[in-house]
């Protein structure tokens, strides 16, 4: 059943919360429904697959021109979660140099700077799209899949590792010189939010260091909140006295 954007887990709303100034009130509610689609969504996450498990009365064309034409920066998406990262991990990292310092062997003179190791990871995929023709940002690149040159897009993407937490970076696309006028800005905003939802997901993983929990469960432990989330609006909409055709409504079934 699509699930209502007032049936979001406790931890997703607070997290969406701090991106609210990135958009317009209108593009918010596309956001909203991007991410919690991504998080329900159990086939291919297109546009109409998000549409059709998220219960709001919200257009395919709205959500098409929301990744390719409204006026919203996927940089400040992007330096809104990273800096989230940053806070979260400076107590960690603070903590980590003094331990670091304990463990030094005292000598005299001045004792070395500790230093707290973090790592870059880089990838440079392929995805073939044999079939598109009006897609943006369409090129010729080598697959190290297909073990030949495709047609399709090639993103560029990265993460940061320090003290075993992970941070997705903007995705870039690479693009050759005769294709580079061509719009590619839905692409890289559906992975800017993809990269988004990772993040949260990282975020709740770390809450529990003892569990060793993975993004997967963590997504499908936010999924059976708002399944309950979902059960209990039913419920307060019922005893309200709304009626089924007015709960189908709502939830634009």
């Amino acid at each position: 059943m699509p699930k209502p954007i007032v049936c979001l887990s406790e931890q997703l709303r607070q997290y969406l919360e701090a991106f609210r100034p990135c958009f317009s009130k209108r593009q918010w509610k596309y956001f909203v429904t991007v991410l919690l689609g991504l998080i329900e969504c159990e086939e291919r996450k297109t546009m109409t697959g998000l549409v059709r498990v998220v219960g709001e009365r919200i257009s395919l064309s709205g959500l098409s021109r929301f990744m390719s034409k409204w006026p919203w920066s996927a940089i400040e998406v992007a330096q809104t979660w990273m800096q989230r990262f940053r806070q979260r991990l400076e107590p960690l990292v603070q903590s980590e140099h003094r331990r670091l310092k304990a463990e030094q062997t005292k000598r005299i003179g001045r004792p070395k700077a500790t230093v707290v190791t973090g790592y870059l990871i880089f990838d440079d995929s392929v995805h073939s799209k044999p079939k598109g023709r009006k897609m943006g940002g369409l090129g010729q690149h080598f697959s190290n899949t297909e073990r030949r040159v495709v047609n399709g897009h090639c993103l560029f993407t990265g993460l940061y590792v320090l003290l075993g937490q992970r941070c997705p970076l903007p995705a870039m696309m690479y693009r050759q010189k005769s294709v580079c006028q061509m719009s590619a800005q839905a692409i890289l905003r559906f992975w800017t939010l993809t990269a988004c939802l990772i993040c949260f997901l990282e975020e709740q993983r770390a809450l529990a260091p003892g569990r060793q929990l993975t993004c997967s469960d963590v997504r499908r432990n936010v999924q059976e909140d708002h399944r309950l989330n979902l059960l209990f609006w039913l419920e307060e909409r019922f005893k309200a006295g709304y009626s089924v055709e007015q709960i189908s409504i709502q939830l634009a079934l």
